[in-house]
Parts: structure tokens; sequence; C-alpha cells
């Protein structure tokens, strides 16, 4: 018999990108393709079968189901069978389409189970469907699906705000927050204050990848991406468990479902650490991450940060750059959950004291780290590398990473200091050659 509710239950998902490719990965790591492709569905798979063990009212999905508007034919048929599953469990799904699944009118109209409910799919006009669940108690669930790659116009405008008629209201938006540093302009931008405007008691947000409340009311949320998808995106990843109650705050709960999680590491290093004592720290690492992968049952790919690498051996540096280490650190597998070393990063400090030595370069230098940082100078120099068609399709979806933003602009501002750098004894010479 179907179970009486007491509040409305909703399991928020977003970010599926199932038929997601992953980046970043070595020549060495090929045969762990076939379970990096398989892990944003089983992600999804392990969403589904969370959703029937907590009897949940609905789904909802925050778009971006798919990572591009052309699917496979496996990734269709997978998602309807999970579909299929939330039908026969009685349990209903409300979703949108994203950017990066937006819906082309030359595409032919899939046909969902019954219990889906699918926001927008003729127009990008708001639209809104009203739910009644076993308890009798009611939700308007508001959202549009993209149907073009980049919205500009502020969408949550033409939400509209909430009223009586039901007993929740709901509303899904797939965009960008503004903030000082955000493309949001390209993807329906929004403030926190212009969704707590509308009354809505809950606001299941989707397009960034990173688990994340805006209130400490916990009433608007992003629920990031179920599986990540390139070594940027640390972490667990999953989606919220949330409680509606009137009257009352809202209840949120964090539930993980990446099978693969990717993290990082650091060693920092001496000037008399030699090769076998950085190969046994690693080891010692990845040696740890077996054991947590035995106990979590998941699987871990690791990037090590080497800090301080100037105090090594040139030689080591170079055999370490030449893929060495890392080769003699070979990724291994524990039965089906495996732990992996795919990249090693050397860091080195970098000293910006020579600027203080020639008062118009040390500004010239941070004017233009900060027009990288601020300005329009990293979309200028960047944006014809994104439309070219094969970094579009491959790696588009680092355009609006912030954290690989934030890595190109520090190794350009590392590459730059190196460039123009020169050692603390040298300055210390120019200055007694000047004063003679």
């Amino acid at each position: 018999m179907k179970r009486r509710n007491v509040r409305m239950k909703f399991l928020h998902l977003a970010d599926l990108h199932l038929d997601s490719p992953f980046i970043g990965l070595k020549q060495s790591m090929q045969n762990l393709q076939e379970a990096l492709i398989q892990a944003p569905y089983q992600a999804f798979e392990q969403a589904v079968s969370s959703a029937i063990a907590y009897e949940v009212d609905v789904v909802v999905i925050a778009g971006d189901i798919y990572d591009s508007q052309a699917q496979t034919i496996y990734a269709q048929h997978f998602f309807q069978q999970q579909l299929q599953r939330l039908d026969q469990a009685e349990i209903p799904v409300v979703m949108i389409h994203g950017n990066h699944d937006y819906i082309q009118a030359s595409q032919r109209r899939i046909q969902y189970p019954d219990n889906v409910h699918l926001l927008g799919a003729d127009s990008e006009a708001i639209e809104s469907v009203d739910l009644t669940f076993t308890s009798g108690e009611t939700a308007r669930f508001y959202g549009f699906s993209y149907h073009h790659r980049w919205i500009e116009v502020r969408k949550i405008n033409a939400f509209p705000k909430a009223t009586s008629e039901t007993d929740y209201t709901i509303g899904l938006l797939h965009g960008e927050v503004e903030g000082p540093s955000s493309d949001a302009g390209r993807y329906a931008p929004f403030s926190v204050e212009e969704l707590k405007q509308k009354g809505y008691h809950y606001w299941a947000l989707g397009h960034i990848h990173q688990a994340q409340s805006l209130t400490q009311t916990q009433d608007i949320q992003y629920a990031g991406t179920p599986q990540g998808r390139h070594r940027n995106e640390l972490g667990e990843k999953g989606g919220y468990l949330v409680d509606l109650r009137k009257g009352q705050p809202v209840q949120s709960e964090y539930l993980a479902f990446s099978p693969i999680i990717w993290q990082e590491e650091r060693i920092a290093c001496h000037t008399q650490m030699q090769a076998s004592e950085l190969a046994e720290k690693a080891q010692d690492i990845l040696d740890n991450y077996a054991e947590q992968a035995k106990a979590s049952r998941r699987s871990y790919i690791l990037t090590l940060h080497l800090d301080n690498a100037e105090r090594l051996d040139q030689a080591l540096k170079t055999q370490i750059q030449e893929g060495e280490l890392l080769e003699a650190l070979a990724p291994y597998q524990e039965e089906a959950h495996f732990v992996a070393l795919n990249k090693i990063l050397l860091h080195e400090t970098r000293d910006f004291r020579f600027f203080e030595y020639d008062a118009k370069l040390q500004q010239t230098f941070y004017a233009s780290v900060a027009s990288l940082k601020e300005g329009e100078a990293f979309a200028e120099v960047m944006d014809s590398m994104w439309s070219h068609p094969i970094v579009k399709v491959r790696l588009g979806n680092l355009s609006t990473d912030e954290a690989f933003r934030a890595r190109v602009i520090q190794q350009a501002q590392d590459h730059l200091v190196t460039q123009l750098g020169f050692a603390e004894k040298e300055v210390s010479e120019t200055n007694e050659d000047t004063s003679d």
C-alpha cells in the first residue's frame, strides 16, 4: 500500500550529464575508460534507488540531463529505464533542459512515461505543473527549458510570485547566480534577492556543478552534479533530499551518489628530497586511498601536487615532468573499486620582490593580472579557443569552470614571473653596480 506523507519530501538533482566524456586522462589510464564512461549512469541509477528507498513524493531535475543536445541511443534508453523505475514506484518527475541539452526545434519529441512532467518542451516560456500527493498536500512547480545554447535575458523576471493556490511552490532554474567573476550573462542570470522576492518555498537550481546553499535557510540550492567529470570537480557528488513542512524551516540532507571521486593531495618538497623518498610518500597516499576505497566501495582518481618544487634537484624535476614518477606509481585495481594517480603537478614558489626595483613594471604587471581576473581580457583571449569545434565538443564545459579559469590565470602569472624574474643575488649585484 502506498505510504501517506506528513510533509512534502523530494530529491533535487541537476546536471546529470549523461554521455559525458571524461577529460584530462593519461593514455596509461585508458583501461579505466569504460568505468569512467559508466560513472554518470551509475550515479543516476543510485539516485533513483535512493528516491525509491526514501519514498520521496517527487524527483526534481534542474537541467543538463544529457551532456549534449544530440543524445546517444544508449543514454536515452538508460534514462527512460530509470524514469520507468520511478513510475513503477509511483514517484512523479518534474524536469527541465539546460544549456548543454537544450531542445532543438528539429528534434523529435521524446515520449516519456506518464509520471514525467517536462517544463518548457515547446518554448522557453515559464510553465507550471500542479501535483497532488497521497497526503492530500499540493505543490506547484515553475520552470523553463533552454531552446538555445545561451539565454542572456533575465528569465527570473517571468516567474510569477507564489500564491496560496497550492501548499507549496517550487521553482526550477538552470542558470548562474550573479557574482563579481561570473559569466552569468549567458545563462539565465539571476540574483538571490530576485529569487527571494518570488516567495517560493524552494528553488531547485542547476548549472553549477558544486552543491551549495545560497541562503542559510537552505531554500535556494544548487544540487551540483551527481558525478564529477574532471579533476577540478573534487569530492563526493550527489543531490539534496529536501523536506518541506508548512510553517517550518526547510530540512535538507546531501546524499552522495558518485561511484568515482576526484581528489587531490599535496606533498611539501625539501632540498634533500630524493626520488625514493618522494615515491614512498606518494605510495603511502595511494595506499591510504586504497583502504578508503575498500571501505566506502567507491573509486578515487588523484591529482598529486608537489609544493615548493624549486627545492628539488633539477634532474629529478625533469624526470617528474617526463612522467617517470607517474609511471612508477601506476594505477591499480582493488577489485571493482580502483585508485588511480592521474596527474602530478610541480608548484614552485615565485618571488615577486624583483618588481620592487621597477615601479612601472610592477604597476603594469598587477594591472595585467587584474585585467585577467576581473576584466574582459580572459574572455577575449580564450573565446577563439572555445569556438573551435573540437574544443567546443570535448572541453566546452570548462568555459564556465571557475577553477579552470583561476588555474589558467595563475599559470599565466607564474610564466610571466619566470620570464621576467631574476635571482635575488642578481638584484643585489645590479644595485651595487648602479650605486658606484
